[in-house]
């Protein structure tokens, strides 16, 4: 397991998360986990918390289902808390998609992304860097 968690200023004196991780079934889990402890010394609802963990690992969980690769490879986690939301940014090395969230009636299981369109202010899905999905949450859901 080869996982490399960092946290540093941006030029913009944001606090930054930063976690590399071996693409491997392990990453879900070190991702909720590094997550958890970017957003302990910040002042974040339980229920935020608990929303921002379940988008994190559906996110992190296709960056490692999904992508075709034959190589050993990398996913990048990002989190950046600023005015009120904490943005998150999953990179994998994959050739990318075209986003399609479905419906919760539609099937048992990918709903990742289903769930990121119904729980994040906002979300996309580019290839900055490799295939980016990012999501921003609000950090105060009663604004």
């Amino acid at each position: 397991m080869n996982s490399r968690p960092t946290q540093h200023q941006s030029h913009e004196d944001k606090p930054v998360l930063t976690l590399i991780v071996q693409h491997n079934t392990d990453c879900p889990a070190l991702a909720r986990a590094a997550v958890s402890a970017f957003c302990e010394t910040r002042d974040i609802p339980d229920d935020t918390l608990a929303t921002l963990k379940l988008l994190v690992s559906e996110v992190v969980t296709n960056a490692v289902t999904h992508p075709d690769l034959d190589r050993p490879a990398n996913v990048r986690l990002l989190a950046r808390v600023d005015q009120g939301i904490i943005r998150v940014e999953v990179i994998d090395d994959g050739s990318g998609f075209d986003p399609v969230a479905r419906e919760a009636s539609q099937s048992r299981s990918g709903l990742g992304l289903f769930l990121v369109e119904n729980e994040a202010v906002r979300w996309g899905v580019d290839e900055r860097g490799g295939n980016r999905v990012w999501f921003e949450v609000a950090l105060d859901k009663h604004d």
